[in-house]
């Protein structure tokens, strides 16, 4: 099957997915131009309602050659209206797969009949998605016998940044060596549990603290029904997993002693984990 990914690359992060996708399928950006001054106009372009409906103009080759794919997945954070009022007029628009990467309360977009995939089951009952399992990628792990430290957390506040805080405390207390890095424009500078950054790590040096760890923190968003990529990395890198995620019991993979679950399990057991083989 020849398949085509349009995504976007925003972040270290997306440029690794973007590579490891490359592997199984075309890859290619919504737009053909990224420069500044191209940027402005299409900003510019959106605001002028007679104009809005003439962004396509912008996009990039692809939009010449997609009858030569069988699949065209439009990838997550590049679902922009535009790009979907584009394709639902295609004749061949069945061939069009929309992939949510992320949980949401509102939808992002009208994606009108195209169909819609997430790995959140919560937000596949709740706008009629297909549930399709989280992917991970075909990494080689290195396994290490020596550890610096006991919990690893990455990732942005997302509305998280209290519940991170607090359970950051609690592991700190029971003397755990706690790695925790958050993107947040609400950075304490009296808070010594957490390290704020202002940009995400790439994702080579993300992997590069995970096997460093014993363990990987996960919080989700109290809304979540579904794997994130965490729960995927600790199975990948055969790490344990502390997670708020209450629904993780429910798969077979799960394993009371890899898998910590925060407000089931009882947290005066957390070192007994952590250090357990």
């Amino acid at each position: 099957m020849n398949v085509l990914i349009i995504k976007e690359n925003r972040n270290a992060f997306e440029k690794f997915v973007t590579k490891q996708l490359g592997k199984y399928a075309t890859v290619v950006p919504v737009y053909g131009n990224y420069s500044f001054a191209s940027r402005g106009l299409r900003k510019i372009q959106k605001k002028i309602p007679i104009l809005n409906n003439y962004l396509w103009i912008w996009f990039g080759k692809w939009r010449q050659q997609l009858l030569k794919y069988d699949k065209i997945i439009i990838f997550d954070i590049s679902m922009e209206q535009e790009l979907i009022d584009y394709v639902i007029k295609k004749p061949y628009n069945n061939r069009f797969v929309l992939w949510f990467w992320n949980s949401f309360e509102q939808l992002p977009v009208d994606f009108k009949s195209l169909r819609a995939c997430s790995f959140d089951k919560r937000n596949c009952e709740r706008f009629n998605f297909r549930h399709v399992e989280q992917f991970y990628f075909d990494i080689v792990p290195i396994l290490q016998d020596e550890y610096m430290n006991d919990i690893f957390f990455i990732g942005e506040d997302k509305g998280r940044l209290d519940k991170i805080r607090e359970i950051a405390s609690i592991l700190v207390s029971y003397n755990l060596t706690c790695n925790i890095k958050v993107k947040t424009d609400q950075k304490n500078e009296k808070d010594k549990n957490i390290q704020y950054i202002d940009q995400m790590y790439p994702y080579e040096e993300v992997i590069s603290n995970i096997q460093e760890s014993k363990c990987i923190l996960e919080i989700c968003k109290t809304d979540q029904i579904g794997l994130s990529l965490r729960a995927l990395e600790a199975l990948f890198f055969k790490k344990k997993l502390i997670t708020n995620n209450q629904e993780i019991s429910q798969y077979d993979f799960y394993n009371k002693n890899n898998i910590f679950i925060i407000g089931v399990d009882d947290i005066n057991q957390i070192v007994e984990f952590v250090n357990g083989l």
